[in-house]
């Protein structure tokens, strides 16, 4: 009897082979397979459109100006989006005009599940996304500020039944921005409650200043102590 697996031994009549809401993997696939299982329903990977707006933005490839800097949050909100299974729509660079960026957004609204824009959110005069999105239709912004750091001119906000998530163009705080809000808004329309980071209890190696009535998120480096 040495060697040899026995029937019911890794899975019995009756028993649930995968849960509902749980990301399909090699194991999972393989499993499936070992039980005869050719089709299972699966939720459909949301489409998620990302806009970076203003003047000072370039795509990359392109000859940069003194005064303009690459486009980097698209990427990163793309990959972001990408590890968590659902696919990126690419709307491009608006310029800090309200007709334009209007339009870019009107675009992802027609297109995709969930809109995500970086830049235009602080308090300048430039910053002309949250107006944009009231004009768009209602109820617009639902909250605009939030109390954290990096990320507070962070805004939430529906159109068309549809999320809207305007984050800072700071990249540090567009990356906060996606992980507190973003992140748990895509694993729900793909049916995944509860899917958090790995965590670790560390102890900081310098004293960091707080901000007074804000979550602060700090990017760090862990090491082992000996």
């Amino acid at each position: 009897g040495e060697n040899v697996s026995k029937k019911g031994e890794d899975i019995r009549k009756g028993d649930v082979a995968v849960e509902s809401g749980k990301r399909l993997q090699a194991h999972h696939i393989g499993l499936l397979v070992a039980l005869g299982i050719s089709h299972v329903d699966v939720v459909e990977k949301p489409q998620v459109a990302i806009l970076s707006t203003g003047n000072e933005l370039v795509e990359l490839g392109k000859k940069q100006q003194p005064n303009q800097i690459i486009d980097s949050n698209r990427y990163i909100i793309s990959g972001l989006v990408t590890e968590l299974g659902a696919h990126s729509l690419n709307l491009g660079i608006a310029r800090d005009n309200q007709d334009e960026i209007g339009a870019k957004i009107s675009q992802g609204l027609a297109k995709a599940d969930i809109i995500i824009t970086t830049g235009g959110t602080s308090v300048g005069a430039a910053d002309l996304v949250p107006m944009v999105i009231n004009k768009l239709g209602k109820p617009g912004v639902v909250v605009h500020g939030m109390a954290l750091r990096p990320g507070m001119p962070t805004a939430l906000a529906v159109l068309k039944d549809k999320p809207v998530f305007v984050l800072s163009g700071y990249p540090v705080a567009a990356t906060i921005g996606f992980e507190v809000f973003v992140r748990p808004t895509i694993l729900r329309l793909q049916g995944i409650e509860h899917e958090t980071r790995p965590t670790v209890t560390a102890k900081l190696a310098k004293r960091v200043a707080g901000a007074l009535g804000r979550r602060v998120y700090l990017r760090v480096k862990t090491f082992e102590t000996v």
